[in-house]
């Protein structure tokens, strides 16, 4: 969970629910799986590479757009559990 005091609403439970529900609509919960805990650089490379990816599949094959990251994931699970940045623990 993100703890951060710049806002008087987020230290409140309810602010920070209404934080998580923002991050998991827009998918930032894979961006950090498929990225790699704590590396800003898989984060960046990965937010610009999944929004280029879903773009093309919307484009080419709609009915697929709102799976393809969950399968980018389940793929990058199986193959580097760790994330394409992150380090083993």
């Amino acid at each position: 969970m993100l703890k951060t005091a710049r806002s008087a609403e987020f230290r409140t439970p309810e602010g920070r629910e209404k934080a998580y529900q923002q991050l998991k609509k827009a998918e930032i919960d894979a961006v950090v799986v498929i990225g790699g805990m704590g590396s800003i650089l898989g984060s960046i490379v990965t937010g610009l590479s999944l929004g280029v990816i879903e773009g093309l599949t919307k484009v080419f094959y709609p009915e697929a757009s709102a799976v393809v990251i969950f399968l980018i994931m389940v793929l990058v699970l199986l193959v580097k559990p760790a994330g394409l940045f992150g380090k083993q623990a």
